[in-house]
């Protein structure tokens, strides 16, 4: 999963190096960690990322995870990480 930003909502997106995200450029947001195999499908509301992924771990199942988000001192997109949201008291799954 990986973001972009323009100052033109009709592009270029470009991630935070510069490179355009139709370059395969992008800003890493999540990926594939574990047994969490190919994350996307997102939604984002209110500080929430929703997505989707495959369990590894229970034989590619589909499985919606939550995550809090957050925005970096340079104003990328941060997710929390499983062991982060799991401290929040929070569940991600």
């Amino acid at each position: 999963m990986a973001v972009g930003r323009s100052r033109d909502v009709t592009g270029p997106y470009v991630d935070r190096s510069g490179k355009e995200m139709t370059a395969d450029g992008g800003e890493q947001l999540l990926t594939t960690t574990g047994d969490m195999v190919g994350p996307g499908g997102q939604s984002v509301s209110q500080g929430h990322l929703a997505f989707h992924y495959y369990d590894a771990a229970a034989g590619g199942d589909f499985r919606l995870e939550l995550r809090d988000l957050a925005w970096d001192d340079q104003g990328w997109p941060v997710a929390t990480t499983r062991d982060e949201q799991d401290q929040s008291g929070r569940s991600s799954t």
